[in-house]
């Protein structure tokens, strides 16, 4: 069966005999593991009840989905909210639902049918989440794109954040480029925050994988927090955060 109908939805529905994902698990296992958890759980419900259609939609269409997502991330602002994300494919899999399934889980409910396990939810969801790991580190090896919010000054990046404008990450490269700080012989890639309700603070956000404390690099880290809080945003308080691989602040580096 290719689609369901009025006529064949009670003879299906009392033919199957596996347990069905309700819609609030089905709502969970996308939110734990994106468009292929949410995706996962509809493909075995249109398997249980054999509609051919929706199952291969279901694989399909979660694959895509998890694409989109993968690659509009990477494209998304730096300071874009991650939770939207999961909220929209909630939404996305919870009106997916409504219209194409819960009539047959309530028929199938009504005809005694069990509802699958929970811990099977959780678990098809944790290996979507692990699935999508894989397809989002996938397109950001194979896609080369860059966040809207960002300029290229030669090989150096500035990444615009908060209230930080355009124009500001291009002024910042300018005066980077004329003290000095853009040279030949290392790129950057840094980002530039004013933070919102806050104009008083200006944050330069710096990547340093290694550890910096007491070394070289630190003591260039200080130089730059001067020159910038002396010559550049004199009305600002210039904070530089010093961050690791993961993107976490392990330091925070004013001029005193």
């Amino acid at each position: 069966m290719d689609t369901l109908t009025p006529e064949n939805l009670s003879e299906n529905t009392e033919g199957s005999s596996s347990a069905l994902f309700s819609a609030r698990q089905v709502s969970v296992a996308a939110f734990i593991g994106g468009a292929l958890g949410g995706g996962w759980l509809m493909f075995k419900n249109f398997g249980a009840i054999g509609d051919k259609a929706q199952k291969k939609t279901a694989m399909l269409g979660s694959l895509l989905l998890t694409a989109i997502f993968a690659v509009g991330a990477m494209w998304l602002p730096t300071d874009f909210s991650n939770s939207l994300i999961p909220l929209i494919t909630v939404a996305i899999f919870a009106a997916w639902y409504h219209f194409k399934f819960e009539s047959v889980f309530g028929a199938h409910r009504q005809n005694g049918g069990a509802q699958a396990s929970w811990w099977k939810t959780l678990g098809l969801g944790a290996a979507g989440f692990a699935a999508s790991l894989v397809v989002f580190f996938s397109a950001m090896l194979s896609v080369p794109i860059l966040p809207v919010n960002h300029i290229q000054h030669g090989p150096n990046i500035i990444y615009f954040e908060g209230d930080a404008t355009r124009e500001n990450a291009e002024s910042l490269a300018e005066f980077f480029q004329e003290t000095g700080v853009f040279s030949s012989d290392a790129s950057w890639a840094l980002t530039l925050l004013f933070p919102k309700n806050d104009p008083r603070r200006a944050v330069v956000k710096l990547p340093y994988p290694a550890e910096i404390v007491g070394t070289p690099a630190h003591d260039e880290v200080k130089a730059l927090a001067a020159l910038l809080d002396e010559e550049k945003y004199q009305v600002k308080d210039v904070e530089i955060h010093v961050q690791n691989a993961f993107g976490l602040t392990v330091l925070i580096v004013k001029n005193d």
